[in-house]
């Protein structure tokens, strides 16, 4: 403990400002290094926060350059990584005077630089490494904008890059669409919903939307308007400039989108529609059941013709000149089939072979 507590001392000149406060506050860290990204620093308590902050740091340096890439900029500054174990430890790791949500896994502070993740409640509530990635969002768009951005826009980035766009919201967005209960996007800009139910609809909303924007010409237009954005223009500027076109018009492209790709969800949750097609399937099986069944009949009646027709065949047509005499033929003469007397041998035994008699036919 003594040991990390003066290593933790000896960096304290070479740390940013919040580093400076944790130290100040005496909490013990231990610093885990992240290969190829020195701009990154990750610490964390030890125990479990420890264990858990070296399974993250092989990931750290190319997940940081993926936002990067997303946003077509980076950033020279150095970003701080705090890995906490349990609410106590989360809170201690604050920045003097920030007090965290009650809910909150992970908190990011663009201005600082710095991100703090609770482990433990990231780990209940699906995975650390993607509370990271959220607050790794964060962090690295607030850098780069000069300006404010709705809310929607912030959120929603964060959760696109968390890969947090799942079965799970994609589901909310398609009953709203559905009930035709999207939340315009302007309700979004600075106020956010509080009821559970529309607060799971606005961070869904938010990641469809944004995850449309980033599609457009695979990004490009997405990243010219990053630019405009640290450039210090107005939202609304930047973005009509980098894809030619208001936020209005972009909406309603999205929500166009939107029920092509989840309308037919509308005709399965009509009930009336539903019991009509069900009808009609059942009446094209019942016919098609009644004339696979005629045809095997027919069959099978030929099969007895023609078995009967077989059995018993038609008696000869009697001969013209021999009245009402019908013809048969005359009997064929029984031989043993082996006899040891040469008299008692049939035609053919002794090598001789008679031949035929010829019928012998009334006249």
């Amino acid at each position: 403990m003594r040991r990390a507590f003066r290593l933790l001392l000896a960096l304290l000149p070479l740390l940013p400002p919040a580093a400076r406060a944790q130290a100040d506050a005496a909490i013990e860290v231990r610093r885990i290094p992240v290969p190829d990204e020195p701009r990154l620093l990750l610490v964390a308590a030890p125990g479990p926060a420890e264990a858990i902050a070296r399974d993250l740091a092989d990931d750290l340096a190319s997940d940081w350059r993926r936002i990067e890439a997303i946003l077509g900029r980076a950033d020279p500054r150095p970003v701080e990584i705090r890995i906490a174990y349990g609410r106590e430890s989360f809170q201690a790791q604050h920045p003097p005077g920030a007090q965290p949500p009650g809910w909150a896994a992970g908190v990011a502070f663009s201005g600082l630089g710095l991100v703090v993740v609770d482990a433990q409640a990231s780990g209940r509530a699906g995975s650390v490494r993607t509370v990271l990635l959220h607050e790794f969002a964060h962090v690295a768009l607030g850098r780069l904008v000069q300006g404010s951005v709705p809310r929607w826009f912030n959120e929603g980035f964060a959760l696109h890059v968390a890969g947090e766009w799942d079965r799970e919201r994609s589901a909310v967005v398609a009953r709203a669409v559905m009930a035709r209960a999207l939340i315009p996007l302007s309700e979004l800009d600075d106020d956010w919903p509080h009821s559970p139910t529309d607060v799971g609809l606005a961070y869904a909303q938010s990641a469809s939307m944004v995850g449309h924007l980033i599609s457009v010409k695979r990004g490009e237009a997405f990243r010219r308007f990053v630019a405009g954005l640290a450039e210090g223009r107005p939202f609304s500027e930047a973005l009509s400039r980098a894809y030619g076109k208001p936020l209005v018009v972009l909406e309603e492209e999205w929500r166009r989108g939107l029920t092509l790709r989840y309308g037919w969800l509308a005709i399965l949750m009509d009930t009336e529609l539903l019991w009509a097609g069900a009808a009609i399937v059942l009446v094209v099986a019942a016919w098609r059941k009644r004339r696979s069944c005629l045809r095997r009949l027919g069959a099978m009646e030929a099969e007895e013709a023609l078995e009967e027709a077989t059995a018993f065949p038609a008696e000869a047509p009697p001969d013209a000149g021999s009245g009402d005499r019908a013809w048969s033929a005359p009997p064929i003469a029984e031989w043993p089939a082996t006899a040891s007397d040469p008299k008692q041998r049939g035609p053919g035994e002794d090598g001789f072979e008679p031949p035929p008699s010829r019928p012998r036919y009334p006249h």
